[in-house]
Formats: C-alpha cells, sequence, structure tokens
C-alpha cells in the first residue's frame, strides 16, 4: 500500500506543495456529511449541502464526465494519468479514484478553504493513492498574484475572471471572500512532476481556462479535456469566447476529444 501522508512532503505518492496559506492563516476543513455515490458511501466535508449533492449528481449521473472516466477506468486505470484542475471538494478526484484506483492523479485548487476540504476527503474515503495535490492557482504565467472571489455560502463559485475584483460593489456584499494566490502555468506543472501524456484532463476553474490553456504548448499531449467553459463580459472583453477556445485546441491537437458544457457566468457589477 502506497498510500501518502496527509499533506506530505515532496517526493511521497500524495504530495502537497506551494500550499498557499493566505498569510500563514490556517484552515480547518468543514464537518464531514455522508452521501451515496458511485456505488459506495462517501464522506465529503463542504460549507453547502446543496452544492455537494448538485456536483455528485453532474459526475456520477453521466454527461460530460463519462468519457473521461471510461476511458481511465480499463484495468483499474494502471499506467494513465489525470489531471484535475479546479477540484473543489473532490467530486472528480473522488471519482477518478473509486472507478481506477491505479490512476496516478494529479489535483489543482486555488480557494484554500477548499484545499482544506478536499485533502480531508481524499484521506477520510481512502482515496489518495498516488495521489498529488497542490492548492495553487492555474493561469497564463508563473508567479503571478490572482485573486480569487469566492461566495462562502458556495464553494464552487471561486473565480478570478473579473477586473479588479475587490471594486466590484456586488462582490462586498458580505457574502464574498477574497483570496490572492499565486499562479503557475500549466507546462510548469507538468515539467514539475514529469508528466509526459495525459489521458485525460478535467478544467472548471470558473473562467480561468483561458488563460491556462491558451499559454500551454502541450496540448498535443492531451487525449481528452472535460470541462466547464464559462465566459462573461470581462473575458469577452479580452477576448475569449468559447468558440475561440475550442478551435485553438483542436489547432493544437486535431485528435483531442473536448467534451464541455459552456456556461455564462455571473457578473460583478
Amino acid at each position: 500500500n502506497n498510500r501518502g501522508s496527509f499533506g506530505s512532503s515532496q517526493g511521497s505518492p500524495t504530495t502537497l506543495l506551494n500550499d498557499n496559506k493566505e498569510k500563514q492563516a490556517k484552515y480547518d476543513h468543514a464537518p464531514f456529511a455522508t452521501y451515496a455515490y458511485l456505488g459506495r458511501s462517501v464522506e465529503v466535508a463542504d460549507s453547502g449541502t446543496v452544492h455537494v449533492q448538485q456536483v455528485l449528481a453532474e459526475v456520477q449521473n453521466g454527461g460530460i464526465y463519462d468519457a473521461a472516466l471510461s476511458a481511465v477506468s480499463e484495468q483499474f486505470g494502471a499506467g494513465k494519468t489525470v489531471i484535475d484542475i479546479g477540484g473543489n471538494f473532490g467530486a472528480f478526484s473522488m471519482a477518478v479514484k473509486i472507478k481506477a484506483p491505479s490512476v496516478r492523479l494529479y489535483t489543482f485548487e486555488a480557494i484554500p478553504t477548499n484545499c482544506a476540504n478536499l485533502k480531508a476527503n481524499m484521506h477520510e474515503n481512502a482515496l489518495d493513492d498516488d495521489w498529488t495535490f497542490s492548492c495553487e492557482a492555474l493561469g497564463s504565467s508563473d508567479g503571478e498574484t490572482l485573486t480569487f472571489s469566492v461566495d462562502i455560502e458556495h464553494s464552487g463559485g471561486g473565480s478570478s475572471a473579473y477586473d479588479k475584483p475587490k471594486d466590484h460593489p456586488s462582490l462586498l456584499d458580505g457574502r464574498h471572500a477574497f483570496f490572492d494566490v499565486s499562479s503557475s502555468r500549466l507546462d510548469t506543472i507538468l515539467d514539475r512532476y514529469d508528466i509526459k501524456h495525459i489521458h485525460a484532463l478535467k478544467i472548471d476553474c470558473e473562467g480561468c481556462e483561458y488563460d491556462v490553456l491558451k499559454s500551454s504548448r502541450r496540448i498535443k499531449d492531451i487525449d481528452i479535456i472535460v470541462a466547464e467553459f464559462h465566459i462573461n463580459s470581462h473575458l469577452r472583453r479580452e477576448g475569449h469566447s468559447f468558440e475561440n477556445l475550442k478551435e485553438f485546441l483542436r489547432t493544437q491537437n486535431p485528435n483531442i476529444i473536448i467534451q464541455s458544457v459552456d456556461i455564462n457566468m455571473h457578473e460583478a457589477r
């Protein structure tokens, strides 16, 4: 059993790197609740029960995630590599490890409070074999500080896809918290972990997908992308659209499989 220790150091099977502590603050995971998931029960720590139920249903009831889970489940995932960008509380990462326990899984989450829940969930459910986790943002450059706004009642809504989010009255309503998180490029993390090929990449990062994917020169090494793609007026002003992102991906890799849900995200006013 090569199950890693909880929050262990670099080089062990379960790795935590660049754990953004928001000026050294410590975040405890939310209380656990039990849910039925993919034929078993799981303990899930998160701040919103309705959010958890919704996301677990999205992953296990078909849709965009099936292609990725099916592609990596053969022989329990042996020899396969999966990347989860925007891990949130761990719904997709848990599904990967339930369906394909031998997969080498890398999970990235930007919001420190979500990171605490995600680590606890993978560990509590004994799904952290061959799992590498980093609490950091992904973006278009290394070392850039990205400001995320997070609805404290909806852990999945954390986004940096706003122009100067701390200046928007709608985000200063007492329900939103802000986190400044350092970013890395996708290619940087692939080099960091010596990842040569990605059998499935899931990305759901509330608008960061344009910067993450368009700055990469490794799209050719990805078999399947499952994604929630987002758009708002700020992203449109930067020249982004669902269509040009998918065109970029297919230009970089004509054989890539893209399974996506395209979402008009909320505006900050």
